[in-house]
């Protein structure tokens, strides 16, 4: 598949969106610091807004998404290679529906990078879909993380954490879903009103208060984060 606008385009992530604005505020509440490193900036609108708050190093292996960057994220610093960050020198790392487009060699490397330029007792915050979601159980074949062919690595929470632990020697802090997005989820009319206005309004209450509220499997990606405590 072709990384280009219509890509972005088709995945909602051409434009800036009121999802960045919420991942911008768990990031303040649960990991904050004076510089962080964004794995896969894409067309930079998430590093234009946490460049409002601390310094960004972001990377991008996308030609057309570097392009953008640049003008959508005027005051990220856009790096080439991992080695060009110095040791301990971020604060935290972020990498919202990044990891799921990579397998587990390739991640392997990556953490140990991580390791190698995170400060002790810095965090990380990932996003990814959840394959044991109920978001997963009630659509089936028909799950949004399944309509992405670059989706390469899907996992369950308890999974990734595995991964991350036993891995990365990385401390999973916290876990929880980032809600409902692909209505309607039920069958009938009846159900619908009921069980899907429930969880919007769950959805809805999370993404305004900007922390967790909503168990790791209710919802269609799992958010973690991620303590280096080594």
């Amino acid at each position: 598949m072709k990384f280009d606008n219509e890509y972005y385009e088709a995945n909602a992530q051409d434009k800036d969106r009121l999802a960045l604005g919420f991942y911008s505020r768990i990031w303040s509440r649960y990991l904050g610091g004076e510089a962080v490193f964004e794995l896969g900036s894409g067309v930079g609108y998430f590093a234009n807004r946490l460049s409002k708050k601390t310094h960004v190093y972001g990377y991008e292996i996308n030609e057309f998404a570097r392009k953008q960057i640049s003008i959508n994220a005027p005051n990220a610093e856009l790096i080439e290679n991992l080695t060009d960050i110095d040791d301990g020198a971020v604060d935290s790392i972020v990498a919202l529906h990044v990891l799921e487009h990579i397998g587990d060699r390739n991640l392997e490397e990556i953490g140990v990078s991580f390791k190698r330029i995170l400060k002790t007792g810095g965090k990380l915050l990932f996003v990814m879909p959840n394959t044991a979601g109920l978001a997963h159980t009630l659509k089936g074949e028909k799950w949004s993380a399944f309509s992405d062919p670059t989706h390469i690595n899907l996992k369950s929470s308890n999974e990734w954490c595995e991964f991350f632990e036993n891995r990365w020697k990385m401390k999973v802090i916290k876990k929880f879903a980032d809600g409902f997005y692909d209505f309607p989820y039920e069958k009938t009319l009846s159900r619908t009103i009921f069980f899907d206005s429930f969880r919007l309004g769950l959805t809805g209450l999370q993404f305004i208060l900007g922390t967790a509220v909503l168990k790791e499997s209710y919802g269609e990606n799992t958010i973690y984060i991620l303590e280096n405590n080594e």
